[in-house]
């Protein structure tokens, strides 16, 4: 049996050329992306120039990079001669290049360019996973380890025109994560994994929360594993997809009437040592929290900006210190007050 592709809800934006790899067993080359679209950047991006080489090397770190191939391109559809049930490897890995690799702020050498449009090409080399049992809650990410294949590289322009260019050129290379989105395919006699997509995001590290992007709810639901609506709280959190920050979904507060509100989800540290947490978030007024907490004290908070609707801007990020088998709770609050509170694409990385 075949792990099956399907539609990945709306990105915003569309890669032109693309070929995808996702492999468990004999690999097969199918056209098998015709409703799928991508997004590459839809965060910040900091370019390092390592100097004392004889050629110019850029190590490319930044997040909101979440990629699937896009329809008419062909690429290999996963899973082939593979039912992907627990306990299969999946290798993952792919190659995406166009005119349209997507836009966002570039940081180069110190120097910040606010909106940048990028091209090129990138080429991803990820371990192979190794799929979960399953936990009958239909939806599970698998991350592993990924690195930019020798070759990559990105041409960054000043405006959609492509008129002047900013980077030229740019070889990169670069490590993160890749993170695979199953579904669950629970049968009587056949159970399996079906492949969906898988986003990329640069910088070390593990995201250690469970769906960060709130994609594999189906609004307006949450639950374990992942995000829970805070019941101490007047209002119930709840997933949206008005205002995603990537993807289609996002998690929010919101009320019309003067009600608290809070979501959170928590994680056992794995290690000793420093934990960098990162929210995309927005609100329409002053009073929203997000932060952490360490066995129930806290540990970091940041204040959210009232940058309107779908106006998320930069992305907070904060550090903590936690000792392995800690519980930390990563959370958003919003205040007794009419309006919403907003995030999207949350993470928590632990000491490297």
């Amino acid at each position: 049996m075949n792990a099956r592709t399907s539609s990945q809800r709306r990105a915003s934006r569309a890669l032109r050329v693309g070929v995808f790899v996702l492999g468990c067993g004999a690999v097969v080359t199918t056209p098998a992306w015709a409703q799928q679209s991508v997004t590459i950047v839809g965060g910040s991006l900091t370019v390092f120039d390592e100097v004392g080489l004889a050629a110019p090397v850029w190590t490319l770190v930044g997040d909101g990079i979440s990629v699937v191939a896009v329809g008419g391109d062909s690429g290999n559809s996963g899973g082939q001669g593979c039912p992907c049930q627990p306990g299969s490897q999946v290798n993952m890995g792919g190659t995406f290049g166009g005119t349209t690799l997507g836009s966002g702020q570039a940081v180069v050498n110190g120097t910040l360019f606010p909106r940048v449009f990028f091209d090129g090409v990138l080429s991803f080399h990820a371990s192979a996973a190794v799929m979960p049992d399953f936990d009958g809650n239909n939806w599970r990410n698998v991350t592993v380890p990924f690195n930019l294949e020798a070759g990559g590289h990105l041409v960054g322009y000043a405006d959609s025109n492509r008129l002047p260019p900013i980077l030229l050129n740019i070889q990169l290379s670069g490590r993160g994560t890749a993170t695979l989105h199953v579904l669950e395919r629970l049968d009587p006699t056949f159970s399996f994994y079906d492949f969906r997509s898988i986003t990329y995001t640069f910088g070390p590290g593990v995201n250690l929360l469970e769906k960060p992007g709130f994609e594999e709810y189906t609004p307006p639901a949450l639950g374990v594993p992942g995000w829970v609506s805070d019941t101490i709280r007047q209002t119930p959190a709840f997933s949206d997809s008005t205002q995603p920050h990537s993807g289609a979904n996002n998690g929010v507060c919101m009320t019309t009437d003067a009600l608290d509100c809070g979501i959170y989800q928590e994680v056992t540290a794995p290690s000793t040592g420093t934990y960098q947490l990162t929210f995309s978030a927005t609100a329409d007024r002053d009073g929203g929290l997000i932060g952490a907490n360490v066995n129930g004290a806290f540990a970091v908070s940041s204040p959210v900006e009232a940058r309107g609707v779908g106006h998320y801007g930069a992305a907070y990020t904060m550090t903590f210190a936690a000792m392995a088998g800690d519980t930390i709770r990563v959370w958003m609050y919003s205040p007794a007050i009419p309006g919403f509170v907003v995030i999207d694409d949350v993470s928590l990385i632990g000491p490297q």
